[in-house]
This record gives structure tokens, sequence and C-alpha cells, in this order.
């Protein structure tokens, strides 16, 4: 990412954490912006729900996890969370993301960079029903969420990015080779942090489908620069950023 800047994208920290060398923890007190913000927070979300039936999306209120602060440590990746969710997320990044970080929500995202054995990578294009980026070319991924992930305080974020790979591409947890950590972005407009990885399969992009609301179809991109180059000067304008970040983080590391 570092030698291939994104458009809308803050690099916030690249490089390679295995399973092992990413230690997420789960703060007990839940993200409280104040009740001013909480008071904007419901309006805005009831304008949204409005806006999501008018239009036929699905929109709901998971639990999901604030980034609060990270750092790099002795090639440890650490991560300080707390419990926040996507109504607060909604009313406060994408309301207004000039508000101050600690009256922010910022939950942390995950995007994978598929990759298949038959050597491609895989986006998906994203459906209608859903709120954010319809009709756009985005990586597998979504959201950590507390209720699944946690286990002794801390939080999996190899789990949670393993449960969107196989959710999505409807892929046995036997299937994944490999996940590696490449770092940290920020949406440069939601301000929204998103760790990125590399997932490896142990099966080819033709035997891939998009499965759930999600993704309408899929596209696989033979594995090179030249390739890939070529596919987003065709297609770039459709890729959102933090996918592009994604591709940017998976070519730098080959």
């Amino acid at each position: 990412m570092k030698d291939r800047p994104c458009a809308g994208i803050e690099v916030l920290h690249c490089g390679r954490f295995p399973r092992d060398r990413v230690i997420a923890e789960l703060d007990s007190e839940p993200f409280d912006p104040g009740p001013g913000i909480a008071a904007q927070i419901a309006a805005e979300w009831t304008t949204r729900l409005r806006q999501a039936e008018d239009v036929g999306a699905e929109l709901f209120d998971g639990p999901l996890v604030r980034l609060v602060s990270w750092s790099v440590d002795k090639g440890e990746l650490r991560l300080e969370l707390q419990p926040t969710g996507y109504k607060d997320f909604v009313g406060t990044n994408l309301r207004d993301p000039s508000l101050p970080p600690v009256k922010r929500a910022d939950p942390l995202g995950n995007s994978a960079m598929v990759v298949t054995s038959d050597g491609k990578i895989i986006l998906g294009h994203r459906s209608n029903k859903v709120f954010g980026h319809s009709g756009c070319l985005h990586c597998i991924g979504g959201h950590v969420e507390p209720n699944r992930h946690l286990a002794g305080g801390r939080i999996d974020t190899f789990e949670a990015i393993a449960d969107e790979v196989t959710e999505e591409l409807n892929v046995e947890r036997s299937q994944i080779r490999e996940i590696v950590c490449m770092g940290l972005v920020r949406d440069s407009k939601s301000l929204q942090p998103e760790q990125v990885f590399t997932v490896e399969l142990d099966m080819p992009a033709r035997e891939l489908h998009p499965t759930g609301p999600e993704h309408e179809t899929l596209a696989a991109v033979i594995d090179s620069p030249e390739e890939i180059d070529r596919f987003l000067a065709d297609c770039g304008e459709m890729v959102v950023p933090v996918a592009l970040a994604c591709i940017r983080a998976h070519l730098e590391m080959e």
C-alpha cells in the first residue's frame, strides 16, 4: 500500500501478521457518545430505516466492535476494542465523520483478498439489497461481531474473516489454506477502520458462488500485476476504496 497509494484510503499500517501476531482485546465498557450525540444517532437511524424500506434494502442494528486504539510492537499488531453497534456507526461515521474520534463509533471492519487455487483473486458485485456500496465491486468481508468472535476477553479477528469467507462464498473451513493479516486502513470519507487480509483457498474460482443477499455475482481476476492493472483500468471506478487497498496490499505482499 505504501508503494501503491489508494484514493479514498488512509493507510494506518501495512505488514504481514499471522494469527498468533494479532492481539485484539475487548473492553467491557460499551461506546458511549453522550446524550446529545445519542439523540442524533436515534434520529438518523429512523431516517435511514425509512430510506432502506423505500428501496427494499436490508438494514438492522447488529453488535460490532469499536477500534479505540492500535499499536505495533515487536512484530505484533495490538487492537484495543469496545462494544458498539451498527446504529451507532450509521449515526456517527456515516452521518457526520467530522465528529471528534471519541464521539464516533469507528467499528472495525474486515475485508479479504480471496486467492483461489488456480491463481485468481475474487471480488463480489454487491446487490441492490445491501445498505452500503450497492452496485459496486467489493472484497468479501463485513464487520467483527463480538457475540460470535469473543473468547477470554479477546476478539479473534481471523475467525471473523473466516466466517465471512465461508458464509459469502459457501466454502468449508477445511478449504481455507491460509489467512494472513495485511494491516489496517481507514476509509477517508467515513473514517471507518478496516483490517485487511489475504485468504488463500484450496479450490478454483469456477467452484465459488455467492450466497446470501450481499453479492449478486463474483469477479475472478488472474492474480498477476499486469492482469490486475488491466482489470482496474477497465473497472476501477466500480471498486470501493477499501477493496482497492486490499488489492494493493496483496500485490505488495507477493
